[in-house]
């Protein structure tokens, strides 16, 4: 009898530390953002793990965590108040993404 698992395959991707940088702040800013009293965000359930799970060191994400990911990374590279070499980081990221994610929700 073969051993099955449940767990959704997942994707390592090689960040270098500003790319790092780049997926905690975007990460962090959502979260922050949705959990302000003024704003409609839903709930950033998903974004307290991936938060939690980069600070750990860990960069393999399946291919939701991707997808969400690559939308919080666009949108803190669109955002005025994020510095250039952030952004370019940032998009980096994505490209990395793209590249690998079979996902193309909300492209």
């Amino acid at each position: 009898m073969s051993a099955e698992s449940n767990a959704a395959p997942v994707v390592e991707l090689d960040l270098s530390h500003a790319q790092q940088w780049a997926v905690h702040a975007a990460v962090l800013d959502y979260a922050e953002s949705a959990r302000r009293a003024d704003t409609d965000l839903p709930a950033p359930t998903i974004e307290l793990r991936l938060l939690a799970q980069v600070e750990d060191g860990e960069f393999a994400f399946s291919d939701y965590e991707l997808d969400r990911l690559r939308e919080r990374l666009c949108q803190y590279a669109d955002s005025e108040g994020t510095a250039g070499f952030d952004r370019e980081a940032a998009l980096a990221v994505v490209a990395k993404i793209d590249a690998v994610c079979p996902c193309d929700r909300g492209r």
